[in-house]
């Protein structure tokens, strides 16, 4: 089969994302995990991400590599107190996840589920929020790409 080009189609998915020739191009360079120039660049990223967030110098930054729920598993583990109990807002796949991680790290949680198709009931959720004093943590899925819109 000749081999031939194609045209790199443009994904608008939840991943993996259309990625530009130029940042492909960057990681085609081998760069060891202790060289110079991979620990100057690590901590020009940890520092430009706490200017983002206005941090000061009591902050610190610690790059995940994974994917996005990678990401959520690590922030719930490493943030949620066992002993509290945390409100997941779920409209979705993403949000089903979260119990998921959750329930899977033995983690107290209530489930608080509307329809994909709906937009969140406030006045169900600050009900739900002052009959049960002891959530002391609410989770929910920004955008729920698992949706397609």
């Amino acid at each position: 089969m000749a081999n031939t080009l194609r045209k790199s189609p443009l994904l608008f998915t939840p991943g993996p994302l259309t990625t530009s020739l130029d940042t492909k191009k960057s990681m085609l360079v081998d760069m060891g995990s202790w060289d110079d120039d991979f620990n100057k660049v690590t901590s020009l990223i940890r520092s430009k991400v706490i200017k983002v967030v206005n941090g000061n110098k009591s902050y610190t930054c610690v790059p995940l590599q994974g994917s996005g729920s990678f990401g959520i598993e690590a922030m719930i583990i490493n943030f949620i107190n066992k002993k509290d109990k945390i409100l997941i807002l779920i409209n979705g796949s993403y949000g089903e996840r979260i119990k998921k991680i959750c329930d899977y790290h033995k983690i107290k949680n209530i489930p608080f589920i509307w329809k994909e198709s709906e937009e969140l009931d406030i006045k169900k959720l600050q009900k739900k929020l002052q009959s049960d004093k002891s959530i002391k943590n609410l989770a929910f899925v920004h955008c729920e790409t698992s949706t397609g819109i």
